[in-house]
């Protein structure tokens, strides 16, 4: 820009050098969590509610706020409850889709990954996944798995997200379909002043809701990989149903690129990854709730409505006794 706008064809070295002598930085004086947090909230009451954090980011610099990305990725996760989901690229059938207290730690992630290798049988020929630390174990494993391989190297592909087409696109399939009633839900028990992303409340949240929104993505997963895919213009991307897709891959004129896994391999790799547990929170503030829910002759709830009603009596229950 400085050579092609201003005639000016500075090295890059130079440039680093008088940006320091003038003390100036892009990375400094960064605005109030608070004003950044206001704002966001702000942005929570209209459209801004379906934007990712990246988006959100590039919004709080467009207006003023000089802000750390990974502050907004944290606020705008203060109250959700974490989707982690992998797709096949041919047939589009659903590997996985788990809900869970994280989506970042690699070794669950890696988990979720060995977990689909057992159930299915074998491993991709191919993994691709975005940049991220949260996928490390992943790569880690397919490479591991293919070493015998040629193209070991090549076995897991890092690509930006907007290059994963497949899952990106189902991901946005299932907020329209199934997750935007959750945020709504939860975005209104911020507006109600009884949820403030605080660890008690967040506990309280998982400990309800954690259940009922993994049966609906498996509702949701199980419709997907029945429904029918329509023959899209462009003849290389096949059409028919997920599931037989992937269990006939004949029918569509290729071939079945899983590859079997020798079980020391898997449980090699198991050592290395955390799997979900069943108590879906803090095992302590599990432990109380169903205490208090003995004592109240209370059970888990199979509505979303119940749910929230559930929270709200127990959020009540616990501050009154602090």
């Amino acid at each position: 820009i400085l050579k092609i706008k201003h005639d000016n064809g500075i090295i890059e070295r130079k440039l680093k050098c008088l940006l320091r002598s003038a003390r100036l930085s892009r990375r400094k004086d960064y605005s109030s969590l608070n004003s950044v947090l206001g704002f966001i909230r702000a942005q929570l009451q209209s459209s801004g509610q379906l934007h990712g954090y990246r988006w959100m980011y590039a919004k709080c610099r467009l207006n003023g706020y000089r802000v750390r990305k990974e502050d907004v990725r944290l606020i705008l996760k203060e109250s959700r409850i974490c989707i982690n989901g992998c797709i096949d690229g041919f047939s589009r059938k659903l590997v996985w889709l788990n809900a869970y207290t994280t989506s970042s730690d690699p070794r669950l992630v890696g988990g979720y990954y060995i977990e689909a290798v057992q159930r299915l049988g074998g491993g991709p020929a191919i993994v691709r996944g975005d940049f991220g630390t949260e996928n490390g174990h992943v790569c880690d494993f397919q490479r591991f798995f293919r070493r015998n391989h040629h193209e070991s190297t090549e076995s897991y592909l890092d690509r930006a997200s907007t290059a994963n087409q497949r899952i990106e696109s189902w991901l946005r399939f299932l907020r329209k379909e199934c997750l935007e009633f959750w945020i709504t839900l939860f975005v209104n028990l911020k507006d109600r002043g009884i949820f403030d992303g605080g660890f008690l409340e967040k506990s309280l949240i998982q400990f309800c809701c954690m259940g009922l929104i993994q049966d609906e993505l498996d509702d949701t997963a199980e419709v997907w990989d029945s429904h029918i895919i329509r023959p899209s213009k462009n003849d290389n991307v096949p059409s028919g149903r997920p599931n037989a897709m992937y269990a006939l891959p004949g029918l569509c004129r290729t071939t079945d690129f899983l590859t079997p896994i020798e079980d020391d391999d898997i449980q090699t790799c198991k050592t290395e990854c955390t799997f979900r547990q069943s108590v879906p929170c803090d095992p302590d503030v599990y432990d109380l709730c169903n205490i208090i829910m003995a004592e109240s002759q209370l059970t888990l709830p199979r509505d979303a409505y119940k749910a929230i009603d559930l929270y709200i009596f127990l959020r009540n229950y616990i501050k009154a006794t602090l």
